[in-house]
């Protein structure tokens, strides 16, 4: 499984990129005790007991000079396999660029690997115009039309972080700062942090909807339209706000997971297909090589005394299996087809294991291609139900406008007043903070589970999320005040006026039997609750909301009713579809 990608452009001088690149991969392997020395182009060779290597050189008609360097390792938690790529093009106006890509297992949480920061501590790398690397500063405001240009340039493939400064902190702590925020973006995406001249030169080149205040971090995908008010939305604001009262390594995770993602999404450049097609030609050619291969016709051979002392007493064996005389030439056209035979072995389970790895890619991507038909379906239905919800609102608002307008002014009811938005979350971070501060429905379970989401959102479920909250808090204080009485489900059948509300399609009173009496499903619906709910402080959660439809993700939130005893509801579980019957 891909964990990490870094694809680069370097300026450094072309006859220096694949000596510079060369003498960084051999630092990296001796740091790890591999035996560097031992790569030989050509072949695969043991660097370490858990560990194999292999060098192979490509030299196009157009000049272009391409190495790859596969590093295999195996630890107690699977496989790993490092590939690094550096490719000259032949022609000048072309620049040099490195590619690495990191496969390992995919319950393993990797980090950014020390060759990626070592060759972009020696190499002045970027993509698309964006430094990679640790976090820049821009002092003056005459660097920000570069800057400007990266971010809203169409081919850019990964993010930029920009962060913004006024004179209220010393800039240099700022920049620390942000530069832990970024630890695990490098090499993924761009970081820049602006002091505060650049800060206002860079709002007032981008326009108020694309603008970074100070002491905040903002994240821009590619893309930019700075002429569309409404893009900024998509360029998510990491605020003052959550950097001070969040933990530095909750948020670098965050900034970084989001960087993978995007770096690991982005096709490859057609250059660097292209040359992975080169050198997989070239692998698949070394390895059928020794299965075409034929003994080389034995020539005359003399041989001493003490050698044939030692064929005569086997001389009986082998005039069996060679059918004839012994003689010195046959003896040896024997080795060499033993020899021929061994390179074909060793070629066939070369052969295999990566036609085995062929079929495993080869799987992976179309349970991936199906899985992503299911999520595609889900959405478009969600969508067609959104819309459905949307239309019967407007219809009943006309109605009731039609009711009020034969008791009331008809200036006052066809008018739209000023409407004050409840705050919504925008990222599972704001999500996680507002779920903090609730009292009547309190969470019980595993903030982790919740900020996992983010992975897989497709842009609208952490305020769903909230939704949910703010329907359940309004039913505890409908239910306190006894403005209302019954369940959840009769709540959202007939929901009081003033209050708010969801659909109720999307809500389950239950599990059913056949989840409920089987015990493994059972128990994984049981979340923890306080003593003053019940005396082992875990309770079984049936009931559940239907935060949206998306293949085997399709997010649910599991609650407990407890009103009529603590005056609260308890949601023990926000996270991936739990399995039932069909997935289990």
């Amino acid at each position: 499984m891909l964990r990490y990608r870094l694809f680069v452009e370097v300026n450094d001088a072309r006859r220096d990129v694949e000596k510079k690149a060369s003498e960084q991969l051999h630092s990296w392997l001796r740091e790890k005790n591999l035996d560097a020395d031992a790569l030989r182009e050509g072949t695969e060779v043991a660097l370490a007991d858990h560990a194999t290597g292999s060098l192979d050189h490509s030299v196009r008609a157009d000049g272009s000079r391409s190495l790859r360097s596969v590093i295999k390792e195996h630890n107690s938690g699977g496989h790993w396999r490092t590939q690094l790529t550096i490719d000259v093009p032949g022609h000048a106006r072309s620049k040099p660029w490195l590619w690495l890509d990191l496969d390992g297992p995919g319950h393993i949480e990797a980090g950014i690997p020390r060759l990626a920061r070592s060759l972009l501590e020696v190499f002045d790398a970027n993509a698309g115009g964006v430094r990679h690397g640790e976090a820049q500063p821009i002092w003056d405001a005459d660097e920000i039309a570069d800057l400007v240009d990266a971010v809203r340039d169409p081919s850019r493939r990964t993010l930029v972080f920009v962060a913004g400064s006024d004179p209220r902190l010393p800039f240099g702590q700022w920049l620390d700062h942000v530069r832990n925020l970024l630890r695990d973006c490098v090499g993924l995406a761009g970081g820049y942090v602006l002091s505060p001249d650049a800060t206002a030169a860079f709002n007032k080149a981008v326009g108020e909807g694309h603008r970074v205040d100070p002491w905040c971090v903002r994240t821009f995908r590619p893309g930019v339209l700075l002429d569309d008010s409404e893009d900024g939305r998509r360029h998510r604001v990491l605020g003052m706000d959550r950097i001070v009262a969040d933990p530095v390594h909750r948020l670098a995770r965050m900034l970084g997971r989001r960087a993978r993602e995007a770096a690991l999404e982005t096709p490859l450049p057609t250059a660097a297909v292209r040359v992975d097609r080169i050198f997989a030609q070239i692998i698949n050619a070394s390895l059928i090589a020794p299965l075409d291969k034929l003994p080389d016709e034995v020539p005359a051979a003399r041989v001493d005394e003490t050698v044939q002392r030692h064929i005569d007493p086997v001389a009986g064996v082998l005039s069996q299996i060679l059918g004839g005389d012994v003689t010195v030439e046959r003896v040896l056209e024997l080795g060499n087809l033993a020899e021929a035979a061994r390179a074909a072995h060793a070629s066939r389970s070369a052969i295999e294991a990566r036609l085995s790895g062929y079929e495993a890619e080869l799987e992976s991507v179309r349970q991936a291609h199906q899985e992503l038909r299911k999520q595609l379906e889900d959405t478009q239905f969600d969508f067609a139900d959104v819309e459905e919800e949307r239309a019967a609102a407007q219809t009943e608002a006309r109605r009731l406008q039609r009711l009020l307008s034969r008791v009331a002014k008809p200036d006052d009811i066809w008018t739209t007043p000023a409407v004050v938005t409840e705050r919504r979350p925008q990222d599972y971070e704001e999500l996680v903070d507002l779920i903090m501060g609730s009292e009547l429905v309190q969470f019980t379970g595993n903030y982790e589970t919740v900020r996992d989401l983010d992975r897989y959102d497709t842009g609208a479920w952490a305020g769903k999320i909230w939704d949910v909250f703010g329907t359940l808090d309004d039913y505890v204080q409908a239910i306190t005040d006894g403005s209302f009485s019954g369940s959840v489900q009769h709540y959202l059948a007939h929901t009081p006026p003033g209050c708010r509300t969801f659909s109720i399609a999307r809500h389950a009173a239950d599990e059913s039997d056949a989840v409920k009496s089987t015990d493994k499903l059972r128990r994984e619906r049981i979340f923890p609750v306080p003593c003053a709910v019940d005396a082992s402080e875990r309770i079984f959660m049936g009931a559940h909301f239907k935060i949206a439809q998306f293949g085997q993700i399709s997010p649910r939130l599991h609650y407990y009713n407890d009103v009529h005893r603590t005056g609260k509801v308890y949601v023990g579980y926000i996270g991936p579809h739990l399995r039932n019957l069909q997935t289990n």
